[in-house]
């Protein structure tokens, strides 16, 4: 099984990429859902 990596948002990780999305969502507090998308530093692949 391959090594997992941590997620780390509160500060950039070499190599990595975190993507953010906000979707206007009534059913969530404030009417906004919000997804974070981690990808591997080392092939981009979607975690």
């Amino acid at each position: 099984m391959p090594k997992r990596h941590p997620i780390e948002l509160n500060r950039a990780v070499p190599g990595g990429r975190v993507e953010i999305f906000a979707v206007r969502d009534e059913g969530y507090p404030d009417g906004w859902f919000y997804r974070f998308q981690y990808y591997h530093p080392g092939t981009g692949e979607l975690l």
